[in-house]
């Protein structure tokens, strides 16, 4: 897992491939002028690490949900 969350955003070849494609495909859509603005960073993704919520509050949400759906009254 370490490895994983170390190389997501690591150089890989393939990523700067793939934009430097999809910058080619934007700049035929531009006026000449403003195609030498397009950079192909613009179309590397950048990848960062999502918050994890709680499960707590996770769990009383979707308690509370689908008890709503089915009908059934929550015990307090």
């Amino acid at each position: 897992m370490a490895f994983l969350d170390a190389d997501e955003n690591g150089f890989h070849r393939e990523n700067y491939y793939m934009a430097q494609i999809a910058a080619e495909i934007r700049r035929t859509h531009l006026k000449s002028a403003d195609a030498k603005r397009v950079k192909t960073k613009d179309f590397i993704l950048q990848f960062t690490k999502a918050k994890k919520q709680p499960a707590v509050p996770r769990m009383a949400s979707s308690k509370a949900f689908w008890l709503a759906i089915v009908g059934i009254k929550k015990e307090e």
